[in-house]
């Protein structure tokens, strides 16, 4: 008796996913819809040409982003890059992720800087975070 599983889904991650756009457009388009799809980017690569397929086939988006110290973290941060912002919040399915670490382990800070940043209306998730004291993460 056939059973009704849940959908594949496929996530894009690690290093930069997005210098592997070709690959990552032969495996949509081959798969189609019998699996959902994810790309966890920094967003140095993300165009608007990118977001058209992006959009077009339903992928969720996650942006790595560790707010105020981001730059510090990953040497660059997109949202000084002109344009970035107008492209990222024109996808369709999209969040940010974050790591809490040494350079930004009060949570509470790094949503509210992120939150000022994307505007409320973000999906924000806690990647991983190094083990630190509990009062450091939300005082």
């Amino acid at each position: 008796r056939p059973t009704k599983l849940p959908k594949l889904k496929l996530i894009f991650f690690g290093g930069e996913p997005l210098i592997y756009w070709d690959s990552i457009v032969k495996v949509v388009q081959a798969l189609g819809t019998t699996v959902s799809y994810s790309i966890i980017t920094n967003g140095s690569l993300l165009t608007s040409d990118k977001v058209k397929f992006i959009n077009d086939n339903n992928i969720y988006v996650s942006l790595s982003y560790d707010g105020k110290d981001t730059k510090n973290v990953r040497v660059i941060d997109v949202t000084e890059s002109p344009g970035f912002l107008d492209v990222f919040n024109s996808i369709n399915l999209r969040g940010i992720i974050t790591t809490i670490s040494a350079y930004n382990y009060n949570f509470i800070d790094t949503f509210n800087y992120i939150r000022s940043i994307f505007g409320d209306n973000i999906n924000i998730a806690v990647l991983s975070y190094t083990l630190l004291p509990l009062d450091l993460l939300i005082s």
